[in-house]
């Protein structure tokens, strides 16, 4: 990868996760109205990865499933 496109992709995330620490918990269809769905997925999966946000502890399929940021 660039290191433009490197930089890029972490100033997104960078971006998303202080608003996801600003809301305290959010849905992925609430980060996704800031980006189109799937590259809030990804944001989303590559923030988990990054050990940067976590889940609420609901299962994946309910509703009340929110991603919230680890201090």
């Amino acid at each position: 990868m660039a290191r433009t496109q490197q930089s890029r992709l972490a100033g997104f995330i960078t971006k998303g996760y202080e608003w996801i620490k600003l809301e305290g918990e959010v849905s992925t269809r609430g980060y996704a109205t800031y980006f189109d769905y799937k590259k809030a997925q990804r944001h989303l999966a590559k923030m988990i990865k990054l050990s940067l946000i976590g889940d609420n502890g609901a299962a994946k399929t309910s509703p009340n499933y929110r991603y919230v940021a680890i201090d």
